[in-house]
């Protein structure tokens, strides 16, 4: 059985936009799994892309190359939409990794932001928090909000699923900075 590159990166970003959506939906811990599967065939999928192009070509293809295979060669908008839909997959394929990378960054980027840490230890240390949602298991890797930051001061306000043994909740933090630490100040927490 010969599946191609092309199939394993577009299954991944099907597999990506089906747990994207189920992730926002509460459809936890399939869609945790989808996403984090959909990010590993993507990834093996471009690299058996490169590795198929160097062998085809003798080198890695050129920005370029990718942009006029993609039909995002020219800046004219008529063009690009005839190009994207006479190569609807790889038009897809290309758009959704820009996503997919972007979105990973950002998620990234909250993570490393110390908010979502001090919002996770307040989930686990409060007891109405506990009360409602029993043990903690894990939370959603999706994170929305937004984090402000200057001068070691700032203010969060995070938007997260809980995972807990009495079913998904959801959960919003305003946290704000003070000398480069983040203290919790309201969390609610609320049934999917």
């Amino acid at each position: 059985m010969n599946i191609s590159n092309k199939s394993i990166v577009l299954a991944g970003c099907a597999i990506w936009v089906l747990s994207f959506l189920g992730e926002i939906n509460g459809y936890q811990p399939l869609s945790s799994a989808g996403i984090i599967l959909a990010y590993v065939l993507v990834f093996v999928g471009a690299f058996l892309w490169l590795r198929a192009y160097k062998s085809l070509n003798g080198h890695y293809p050129r920005l370029r190359q990718v942009m006029n295979m993609t039909g995002v060669s020219t800046f004219n908008p008529f063009v690009m939409l005839k190009e994207g839909f006479k190569n609807l997959p790889r038009t897809f394929a290309v758009v959704m990794v820009f996503t997919m990378l972007i979105i990973l960054v950002v998620q990234i980027m909250f993570r490393q932001s110390g908010a979502l840490d001090a919002a996770k230890l307040r989930c686990e240390t409060d007891e109405a928090i506990l009360a409602r949602t029993g043990p903690i298991k894990y939370y959603s890797l999706l994170v929305a909000g937004n984090i402000q930051i200057k001068n070691y001061e700032g203010e969060g306000d995070l938007h997260f699923t809980i995972i807990g043994s009495k079913g998904n909740f959801k959960a919003r933090a305003l946290l704000t900075m003070n000398n480069d630490e983040w203290t919790v100040d309201e969390i609610d927490v609320t049934n999917e």
